[in-house]
């Protein structure tokens, strides 16, 4: 078994035809099995690539569409990706041979960047201050406090199946809670890496919030029995995995959970409240907006994207660099031209 059929690709998808048939306008020409989990009302009616086995579930939610796939797959390894997300296909390879030479960790994922979707395509350095984000702890709770302040995320990485099942075999449905509580299911399995790879392009948008990490305190602020099921469903899964009491499973939920208000403190402080670039937003006519941001997109993470860009335009992770990684880019700007030109 070679490394691309040692990994099953998962995309939850909904109400986003156009996003879905790019996407599998991608992974159709790679030599992956991919699992479209669609939540749509209405099922998807175009061509469906032999490699892509679609499920049209329009009754079950995102954490159930994603479980449901994990509990499918066949596969050793995993990966979600969003459907106007891409991944390297040579990126994708290198992390299962990471995993395959390193038991100890439970998933691995690479370098991000984001990208308008225009003509030229350009493309900015995402989540930068997580250079030399790892987890590599031999002590889960020295795991968790590496994992989760600073907190990157990790649903889009390359994971052993098993953990991915075990990861959403739960009833969470908040978007953060999801999040978080996929770090903290890592940090108890095992150990975690940023390799220094060119890994994803994401697609930006700039209608949403990048920074809605406090949307996870409000939530359990305002749903206080959910909130408490998910601290009782986590240190029970924590039990279990380290043979552990609940007692300390209850006390690593409450010290990950802490270590993950310390970075949303510590990050909103570093966020000005004005930014020239907020200024221009506000003032700016929205027909010349719309050309402002294809040249200048807003975002919570950008801080100064063209010196972002040019430091790291020649370093092994970014696309301008290693022959995979210019193969890898290649792939997937070819795909979104294609589909901006149409």
């Amino acid at each position: 078994m070679n490394a691309a059929q040692m990994l099953t690709v998962i995309i939850p998808t909904y109400n986003r035809k156009k996003e879905l048939e790019r996407s599998l306008n991608y992974w159709s020409e790679l030599p992956f099995n991919v699992f479209v989990m669609d939540g749509s009302r209405f099922s998807y009616t175009g061509d469906i690539p032999r490699n892509v086995n679609y499920s049209s579930l329009p009754n079950l939610d995102l954490k159930e569409r994603i479980f449901k796939a994990a509990s499918e797959v066949t596969s050793p390894y995993v990966v979600m990706c969003a459907d106007d997300d891409f991944l390297g296909y040579n990126a994708l390879l290198k992390m299962v041979e990471y995993l395959e030479c390193h038991s100890e960790y439970v998933s691995v994922q690479g370098r991000y960047i984001y990208v308008t979707d225009s003509v030229p395509v350009r493309w900015y350095v995402e989540y930068s201050i997580f250079d030399n984000y790892h987890v590599s702890s031999d002590d889960v709770f020295e795991r968790a406090q590496q994992a989760l302040n600073p907190c990157m995320h990790q649903s889009y990485s390359v994971m052993r199946t098993e953990a991915m099942r075990v990861t959403y075999d739960n009833d969470i449905t908040q978007f953060n809670a999801m999040e978080v509580n996929a770090v903290m299911m890592s940090s108890i399995l095992g150990k975690h890496r940023l390799l220094p790879l060119f890994y994803s392009v994401r697609q930006l948008n700039t209608n949403i919030n990048f920074d809605n990490r406090e949307g996870l305190f409000n939530w359990m602020d305002e749903n206080k029995e959910l909130a408490s099921n998910w601290r009782t469903g986590l240190a029970l899964s924590f039990s279990k995995l380290m043979g552990e009491d609940i007692e300390t499973g209850l006390n690593f939920f409450d010290f990950a959970i802490q270590e993950y208000r310390k970075s949303c403190e510590v990050k909103k402080k570093a966020i000005p409240t004005y930014s020239w670039k907020s200024i221009v937003k506000a003032l700016l006519p929205t027909v010349l907006l719309k050309i402002y941001r294809s040249k200048f997109p807003l975002g919570f993470d950008i801080h100064d994207d063209i010196s972002l860009m040019r430091r790291y335009a020649s370093t092994v992770e970014y696309p301008n660099s290693q022959v995979i990684a210019k193969k890898d880019w290649k792939r997937i700007k070819d795909v979104i031209l294609a589909s901006v030109e149409e």
